[in-house]
């Protein structure tokens, strides 16, 4: 019964990890139709550091540089 109790736990606190973690994305995101140069920056850095790009999009390597490829970005569905 402990055990369980443990792993609902693990499971309760890697939920709202996630949560986080999608809103900071999610932020990056919507800010990118309002400035396309700063956004292009953030989501960058974004991928940088976190090799997790930003609504639901994936990373890209091209030249040694982290490139994050975004999908779900409205008007903003091509290589950043």
């Amino acid at each position: 019964m402990r055990h369980f109790a443990l792993l609902f736990l693990l499971l309760f606190v890697l939920a709202i990890t996630v949560e986080a973690h999608k809103k900071k994305a999610k932020s990056i995101c919507s800010g990118m139709f309002k400035n396309h140069r700063i956004a292009n920056l953030e989501c960058r850095e974004f991928c940088k550091i976190e090799m997790i790009c930003p609504q639901g999009g994936y990373c890209k390597v091209k030249r040694g540089r982290p490139h994050c490829m975004c999908r779900g970005c409205p008007g903003r569905k091509n290589k950043i």
